[in-house]
């Protein structure tokens, strides 16, 4: 129940995006976005607003909806990251599933992991497409457990941990007006 509570939610929110859920990954979620475009600035920032609104809504519906109905919380971690990826088809003719390949699913799974409980850890591809207004929730992460390079095998790939927390309720308004201002001077 708890599993499903989360993960229709999380499959609602990707598809508002116009997303598709690539896999269940027992209690996680793999989803694709972007393939309408090659604008890479709109495709980070529907992946950034994805992660924002999921990162809300299992704050402040799903998690209080366990505690009210007495499951247990969960805590829940959100890796994203954007480039090229190869969909191909796995399996046999009556048995197969779509999948998505390469370095940045890779990464993603790996970002989920090194998301802090909670929070959003996005990869260096995605924060260099994001609005600059939007760089002021980035903190460099650290972990040893991230070890991948650029092709030079030797400057290192960066991930960054994403610090954006929605505004209270009362300000949204005006929020909302400044970040539809900045918006659209990128897009």
């Amino acid at each position: 129940m708890i599993l499903n509570i989360a993960t229709t939610t999380v499959m609602r929110i990707v598809r508002e995006w116009q997303g598709t859920v690539e896999k269940h990954t027992g209690d996680g979620v793999m989803a694709i976005i972007g393939t309408e475009t090659p604008n890479l600035n709109k495709i980070a920032k529907d992946a950034i607003e994805i992660a924002q609104t999921i990162n809300f809504v299992m704050k402040s519906d799903v998690l209080p909806q366990l505690i009210a109905q007495g499951l247990p919380a969960l805590n829940f971690r959100i890796g994203i990251e954007m480039g090229e990826l190869l969909i191909s088809r796995i399996g046999l003719s009556n048995m197969n599933f779509l999948t998505a390949v390469g370095s940045p699913a890779n990464r993603a799974s790996k970002l989920e992991a090194l998301a802090r409980p909670n929070g959003i850890a996005i990869g260096e591809s995605l924060a260099r497409n994001l609005h600059p207004y939007l760089h002021q929730y980035l903190e460099k992460g650290d972990s040893p457990d991230w070890d991948w390079y650029y092709e030079d095998k030797i400057t290192p790939y960066n991930y960054y941990h994403y610090n954006f927390e929605w505004p209270e309720p009362r300000t949204w308004v005006k929020e909302y007006f400044t970040l539809v201002k900045i918006a659209n001077t990128y897009e």
